[in-house]
């Protein structure tokens, strides 16, 4: 889990420093990192249905 939380930060990271030196968030904003949310939604759902799985197969949270 540390290691997504440290992904996380490297990318929070990067887009406040974008947004520090113009914090006009528009249209061209959104479409220059939609597919960072959208990798970021996808990798969250691959990751809780792993940790759902192994919590149901054990019965126990890693």
């Amino acid at each position: 889990m540390i290691i997504w939380l440290w992904e996380s930060y490297q990318i929070s990271t990067i887009l406040y420093k974008e947004v520090e030196t113009n914090n006009d968030l528009d249209e061209q904003y959104y479409s220059d990192h939609i597919g960072v949310i959208h990798n970021r939604i996808e990798k969250a759902g691959i990751r809780l249905a792993g940790e759902l799985n192994r919590l149901l197969d054990t019965g126990q949270p890693q």
